[in-house]
């Protein structure tokens, strides 16, 4: 009930408090609903599926998956807490997706997408486990310093920068 409760409460925050500047979308207040979502989805496929595909003995995999599942109602119950929370997430496809694509980032972006398609089971448990926990530290060390979770992250890339990384030599001219 906290988890949903916690979606319906943070989906009404989101669409009430959500303001047109494009800086207020570099983070979310609270765990994102869709990111609370694939955790538990995630967790499911590393659990049914992924859990004998990372080389662990199977009565070790198996009795881990156990424990993952017996402790899944109270995962849904924080994870539903998290939504409503005042911790701030970091947007990452906002904060570098959006920007113009350098043909590097691209590059990892198919081989992260070829990644999951092949190793789905677990690796989206363990992206779903980093997203939720690693922002969790990072919107409380954040808040804890006074200054925002996007300051602990690298940089997107300039987006007026050259494919090597280089600022561009001239550019436009506002006088004659």
């Amino acid at each position: 009930a906290l988890y949903v409760i916690g979606a319906a409460l943070r989906l009404a925050r989101f669409t009430s408090d959500t303001e047109p500047d494009s800086a207020s979308h570099d983070t979310f207040l609270g765990l994102p609903s869709p990111a609370a979502a694939a955790f538990i989805v995630a967790t499911c496929f590393y659990v049914f599926d992924g859990r004998h595909e990372i080389g662990l003995a199977p009565a070790t995999a198996d009795a881990m998956a156990t424990g993952i599942v017996r402790a899944l109602p109270y995962a849904a119950a924080m994870l539903g807490l998290l939504m409503i929370s005042r911790v701030r997430y970091v947007h990452l496809a906002q904060r570098y997706i959006r920007h113009r694509m350098r043909p590097s980032t691209f590059v990892k972006l198919v081989l992260i997408v070829w990644l999951v398609a092949f190793f789905h089971e677990w690796l989206l448990f363990v992206a779903a486990l980093i997203y939720v926990v690693g922002g969790l530290v990072l919107g409380l060390r954040a808040a804890a310093r006074g200054t925002s979770p996007i300051d602990d992250l690298p940089a997107p890339f300039d987006e007026h920068a050259d494919d090597d990384g280089s600022a561009p030599l001239a550019g436009p001219r506002d006088g004659p």
